[in-house]
């Protein structure tokens, strides 16, 4: 683990912009620390790289291409949670 004192083991974390650049980066560090990590921006394509990173790490991820200026889409979103709580969020 890279910091030990930054554990996030049993936490999920939703990091808009994650497709690309710090976002992506903080979500990679994220998932590092023990969380399941949900990337999220607009293009399906571009997040694909960062879910791929994410479960290298052995956390979980999931593809989900989102508008954060879409109301119904973050309904949408909300419903996909498989019942996970969110505990860690990076906006």
């Amino acid at each position: 683990m890279p910091l030990d004192e930054f554990s996030l083991d049993g936490t999920v974390a939703i990091v808009t912009g994650g497709s690309r650049g710090i976002g992506e980066e903080i979500a990679v560090a994220m998932a590092k620390s023990g969380a399941d990590v949900v990337p999220i921006a607009r293009s399906e394509d571009a997040l694909q790289d960062t879910v791929e990173r994410i479960e290298a790490t052995g956390s979980e991820s999931l593809l989900q291409p989102l508008d954060v200026t879409d109301r119904a889409g973050i309904t949408h979103f909300s419903t996909r949670s498989n019942g996970k709580s969110v505990t860690s969020m990076c906006w």
